[in-house]
């Protein structure tokens, strides 16, 4: 066999798995550019949340999600019934790539930076007991609380698809929030947000004097066509 012969069959090995490659992972009619995603562990911490994911183009992804604050499987929380609403765009940093360097795997995986917008409102009740030093014994009152509050997260996340049909998303995020926080607690005159109620179930605020918001979680999806 000479060497042109070998120096041919080499190029038409080279294109053949280029197009091989191509063809596994980037099926044009197998693209998926929507994701339909839930937070795991919300029931844990009483509320459930239902997202949505948007393709823009390979490195932006818009990002919605709406929580339902109320159902739970854990006692360890506040009772409490609201909503609450988040909203961002998903940036992807240098993506994954595939062996031949130059295709993404698909445009929902990688790691991403994620400016966010969320709000939070919910009504809440609790007891509160009072010591009687004269009798003592402690008195059970009931009272209800209300929170409203706004937080601009910049969150930071990895992201991976598996099998085009799964999503599982990591993240975490810190930014600046606001709040309100009221109760019929007359003993809790004067107390901070952080002493009232700091959980917002779409972030933590620690006060409107150093108004630190944190938001972290896990959520998994399926995604579509």
């Amino acid at each position: 066999m000479t060497m042109k012969k070998i120096i041919s069959i080499a190029m038409l090995l080279m294109i053949f798995t280029t197009l091989f490659a191509q063809d596994i992972t980037t099926p044009k009619n197998n693209y998926k550019s929507r994701i339909i995603k839930t937070s795991f562990f919300a029931p844990l911490f009483q509320h459930l949340e239902f997202g949505y994911e948007q393709g823009l183009n390979n490195k932006m992804v818009l990002d919605g999600s709406v929580g339902i604050i109320g159902p739970t499987i854990s006692t360890i929380n506040k009772p409490a019934s609201g909503m609450y609403l988040k909203a961002g765009t998903k940036f992807f940093f240098n993506p994954d790539f595939v062996m031949d360097g130059q295709r993404r795997y698909n445009d929902f995986q990688g790691t991403y930076f994620e400016p966010q917008l969320m709000f939070s409102g919910f009504n809440y009740k609790f007891d509160d007991y009072v010591y009687n030093p004269n009798t003592g014994t402690s008195t059970q009152y009931a009272y209800t609380g209300k929170s409203n509050s706004w937080a601009l997260m910049l969150n930071m996340g990895k992201q991976w698809v598996l099998a085009n049909i799964v999503s599982l998303n990591i993240y975490g995020g810190i930014g600046y929030g606001g709040s309100t926080t009221t109760d019929t607690d007359p003993n809790h005159a004067g107390f901070s947000e952080f002493e009232l109620h700091p959980y917002k179930y779409s972030h933590t605020f620690f006060s409107n004097d150093f108004p630190l918001a944190l938001t972290d979680g896990i959520t998994i999806g399926i995604l579509l066509k």
